[in-house]
């Protein structure tokens, strides 16, 4: 890899700051703002027929008093409402935190996109959902290796901060394993497609950052690990996305 600086200089350098004069007033007067506006936040229900879910049509006060609407979805998206309120002052410091990105990243949007099409949720939907779940889990947590430092004076506490680098790099990878497994294991139950096996695909690469993540301390091979473990994110959720697509169509 190529860097302006040696590695040892870039930990440490901090970029020059040229702020407009007003700036902090600028902030200040913009925030101050907020008050002027009530939320004024109202829920109306909205019947679409489903089974297993509350539908409102949501409508409050933005910037400068705009409104602005959404669809809430119960109880999903209150899951996903927690995962996001609740991460920085409860869930990042409770020794595990890599499971709220996650659901909430990984697995709820696999299981929203079915249910607004479909409007039921099911078995073989919850095991589609578990490899995004793994995935982004460890897409985050391989990449706090390089921010234990750091973490621990923001006081987080981050899964290699509460267990260690080396039980975290085992950890790692035994999910990562898990998801070729759980694959695997679903197309023998019948719960996912066959066509899905292509996602096996992304195994080397996901051995390379195995590999990687085994050697933490050497950061010449710790890098390329979380570049690997980026493909292996990306390319595995699509191949899956693939043969489910392929399963309906052949």
């Amino acid at each position: 890899m190529l860097f302006d600086m040696p590695l040892e200089e870039l930990k440490t350098y901090l970029p020059p700051r040229e702020e407009p004069s007003d700036f902090d007033a600028f902030w200040e007067q913009t925030l101050a703002r907020v008050h002027d506006f009530p939320l004024d936040a109202v829920f109306e229900p909205v019947d679409f027929g489903l089974r297993t879910v509350e539908t409102f049509d949501v409508t409050f006060n933005g910037y400068g008093g705009q409104p602005i609407k959404g669809w809430l979805l119960l109880p999903l998206l209150l899951v996903a409402a927690l995962c996001i309120f609740l991460y920085t002052p409860l869930i990042l410091k409770m020794g595990w935190p890599e499971w709220s990105p996650g659901l909430g990243l990984g697995a709820l949007p696999v299981i929203g996109a079915y249910f607004v099409q479909t409007g039921e949720y099911n078995w073989p939907l919850m095991v589609a959902a578990v490899p995004s779940f793994i995935l982004v889990h460890n897409l985050l947590l391989i990449n706090e290796f390089p921010d234990v430092e750091a973490d621990k004076k923001g006081g987080r506490r981050t899964l290699p901060i509460a267990i260690g680098k080396g039980g975290a790099s085992r950890f790692f990878s035994a999910m990562t394993i898990l998801v070729y497994l759980w694959i695997i294991g679903g197309v023998i139950a019948c719960a996912t497609p066959v066509y899905c096996l292509i996602a096996l695909l992304t195994l080397p690469m996901a051995i390379k950052a195995i590999r990687g993540s085994m050697q933490y301390q050497d950061m010449s091979k710790l890098m390329p690990a979380l570049a690997s473990n980026v493909m292996v994110v990306l390319i595995t959720q699509f191949l899956l996305g693939i043969g489910y697509i392929l399963a309906k169509v052949l």
